[in-house]
C-alpha cells in the first residue's frame, strides 16, 4: 500500500537539503525541494533566514527544531495524492515525478506510463480515479520501468542541456 512516510524519505533524498538561488534553477533558493521563489510564504523560510547568518549555515538546518516536520507536512498537504496506489514504490516514484514537475505534465507522464503498458487512460494532464484505477491495474514492476522510461523521456524532450544528465539520473532512481 501506498506510504507517505516511506515515499518522503525518497523524494527528500533525491531533493538535498539547502541549495543557493542559481541560474540554472527556475526556483532559486531551495531547501528540501521547496523553492522560495514558488512558495514564498512556507513558513520554514522564517527558521532559515534566522540560522543564515550563523557561521556553520547551511549545515546548521539539520538540528532547527521542527523544519525536518514542516518539510514533510508541506510535501503531504501540496504533493500527495497517492493514498489509492497499491504498490508503496509506484506511489513514490508518482510523489517524485508531482514534486519534480508541474502537475500536469506529471499527470501526462504519469498517464503515458499507463497509456505505455496498454491502459485506455486520456492524456489529459489530470490525476484523478480513472488514472489511479489503471495504475493499480499493472504489474508494479513494469509500471516502474515505464515510469522511468516515460519521465527520462520527458526530460529529454525539454530539458536544458546542462541539467539533463542530473534529471535522466533521477528518472531511473
Amino acid at each position: 500500500m501506498a506510504d507517505f512516510a516511506y515515499a518522503i524519505a525518497k523524494v527528500l533524498a533525491n531533493e538535498g537539503a539547502y541549495e543557493a538561488p542559481s541560474p540554472l534553477d527556475p526556483g532559486g533558493e531551495t531547501y528540501c525541494g521547496v523553492s522560495r521563489r514558488f512558495w514564498p510564504n512556507w513558513p520554514g523560510w522564517a527558521i532559515i533566514d534566522t540560522y543564515k547568518g550563523q557561521e556553520s549555515f547551511p549545515k546548521n538546518l539539520a538540528a532547527a527544531p521542527g523544519l525536518d516536520d514542516m518539510v514533510k507536512s508541506f510535501y503531504l498537504k501540496n504533493f500527495w495524492h497517492f493514498d489509492g496506489i497499491v504498490d508503496r514504490d509506484v506511489a513514490e516514484k508518482l510523489l517524485d515525478l508531482w514534486v519534480n514537475l508541474p502537475p500536469d505534465r506529471a499527470a501526462k507522464v504519469i498517464q503515458a506510463a499507463a497509456r505505455g503498458l496498454g491502459e485506455q487512460v486520456v492524456l489529459d494532464g489530470s490525476y484523478g480515479p480513472a488514472t489511479e484505477t489503471a495504475l493499480n491495474r499493472c504489474s508494479p514492476t513494469t509500471l516502474l520501468l515505464e515510469l522511468r522510461a516515460q519521465q527520462a523521456y520527458h526530460y529529454a524532450t525539454t530539458a536544458k542541456p546542462q541539467l539533463l544528465l542530473g534529471l535522466l539520473r533521477r528518472a531511473v532512481k
